[in-house]
């Protein structure tokens, strides 16, 4: 968990939670300063804080242009943004269409590409200091999930079975065929999309992308 991290590199870390029940467990069991309810009605204070963290959770905000200017309300002078988003203007988002795998619907309310995002924190008068195109964690991954949905498997059958066993709808018993040939693909599946994803970063297509911003 990325605040747990945060906290032992020395940060005095705060999140967020919608759901009472991962609130709980941030407080209880992992110690964490995590408080429960809407991002634009915390209660949080106002130039506080050196950093706001936005990684893969600014898509899933009901409001993301409101949810920006209260990150510039929340941050110090100088204080930095970090935005991680799918990357609606990359090449796995036109190539797949709706099989794409960040689609992520209905639990994704927008996506952003790199050019609206930074008319965004232009107008909040955020200062983009970096822009990375390649993510480890999520970018091969996604490209692999979506040639399976595309080929026809159980939609994000992988990402189900990867999944800890409380949170799988699906499972390898109830799909043992897929489940089959999905490890039979994989050894062939794996270093195509290594290249694939090294190629779209160098084109700067990447399927997720991570902006940096300093509070002006």
């Amino acid at each position: 968990m990325m605040l747990s991290y945060m906290r032992d590199l020395g940060y005095e870390a705060h999140g967020l939670e919608l759901s009472e029940t991962a609130a709980h467990h941030a407080r209880r069991v992992l110690k964490l300063e995590v408080a429960t309810g809407d991002f634009l009605t915390s209660p949080h204070e106002k130039n506080r804080y050196n950093a706001v963290i936005f990684c893969h959770t600014l898509e899933h905000f009901a409001n993301p242009v409101a949810s920006i200017a209260r990150a510039y309300e929340l941050l110090k002078p100088g204080g930095v943004l970090w935005i991680a988003v799918p990357n609606y203007g990359s090449w796995q988002a036109r190539l797949f269409g709706r099989f794409w795998f960040h689609v992520d619907a209905p639990r994704h309310y927008y996506h952003f590409t790199i050019k609206s995002l930074d008319a965004i924190l232009q107008r909040h008068r955020f200062r983009v200091v970096q822009l990375d195109h390649y993510s480890f964690e999520q970018n091969p991954y996604g490209l692999l999930q979506s040639l399976f949905n595309a080929a026809g498997f159980r939609f994000n059958l992988l990402y189900s079975l990867l999944k800890n066993s409380t949170a799988r709808t699906d499972t390898a018993l109830r799909y043992p065929f897929q489940t089959a040939a999905h490890i039979l693909l994989l050894p062939f599946l794996v270093p195509l999309v290594v290249v694939a994803t090294a190629l779209e970063t160098v084109f700067k297509s990447g399927g997720t992308f991570e902006m940096y911003a300093f509070k002006e």
